[in-house]
């Protein structure tokens, strides 16, 4: 049986400390594997950081925290130089 390809899935966030864990459970919750979860936080200032370093403890995924550089840039830093999978898959932050 041939193994199937992961998916790169790319949230970037921006002061959605509201929506972020709902966003990243809507990935856990997913019966396809192997997926790679990959957040990149875009210089949040209400509070974000602090949550996702505490949910990538519990559920493992990557994490990048940088300057406010915009969702064009940051998708982009999560697509070139984090995701791995075979397919990328954007899911916004507040989705």
């Amino acid at each position: 049986m041939k193994a199937q390809q992961t998916v790169s899935v790319i949230i970037p966030s921006y002061n959605h400390k509201r929506y972020i864990e709902a966003a990243i459970l809507s990935v856990k919750k997913q019966t396809y594997e192997p997926i790679e979860l990959v957040v990149v936080d875009d210089g949040s200032t209400d509070g974000s950081v602090d949550l996702l370093l505490e949910l990538r403890k519990e559920f493992g995924f990557q994490l990048k925290c940088q300057k406010n550089v915009g969702v064009c840039a940051t998708l982009n830093r999560g697509i070139a130089e984090m995701a791995s999978g075979s397919y990328i898959a954007l899911l916004a932050s507040d989705d």
